[in-house]
């Protein structure tokens, strides 16, 4: 268990095994002055900095997981609640975008090739799914199945 504080100064306790996904934030989070999106029981933003709260988030769940987003900063995730790696459509491929992973109905963009996805995946007990191959009926089904979906992604 540890202790966060949110932009309002309240502090809140969160027992590191809840953690889902903790990444920096960014203007679309409508940050104010918070560092750091948590995701746990709730989603939380907080001031403290991501470094830190992964940090003490590792304490209660060692296998936390890291990589990186497409702009190369970290995300980190519980592994065993992850899948991927995921395909990626040919659109959203490039400016540091290689691959992307899973949680729930949040997918997770990265700049890591999709067999260090799998990698860190298999390594935190996470569900490895095959290597997404790039055909191009493959590339529309996905597509498709994108721009119907009503997940999140993180970019």
């Amino acid at each position: 268990m540890f202790t966060l504080t949110l932009p309002s100064n309240q502090k809140i306790d969160i027992d590191g095994k809840d953690v889902l996904r903790i990444r920096d934030t960014t203007f679309n989070d409508h940050p104010g002055k918070a560092k750091t999106l948590v995701d746990w029981k709730i989603r939380s933003l907080v001031m403290e900095g991501s470094v830190s709260v992964a940090a003490s988030s590792k304490i209660d769940q060692p296998k936390l997981a890291l990589l990186h987003l497409p702009g190369g900063k970290p995300v980190w995730f519980n592994g065993a609640k992850a899948s991927g790696p995921i395909f990626i459509p040919s659109t959203d491929l490039g400016d540091g975008c290689n691959s992307g992973f899973e949680m729930g109905n949040t997918r997770i963009l990265v700049n890591e090739s999709p067999d260090l996805v799998a990698k860190v995946i298999k390594e935190a007990g996470g569900e490895v799914l095959p290597l997404p191959k790039g055909t191009v009926l493959e590339s529309l089904t996905n597509t498709v199945e994108e721009w119907l979906s009503t997940g999140e992604v993180w970019r």
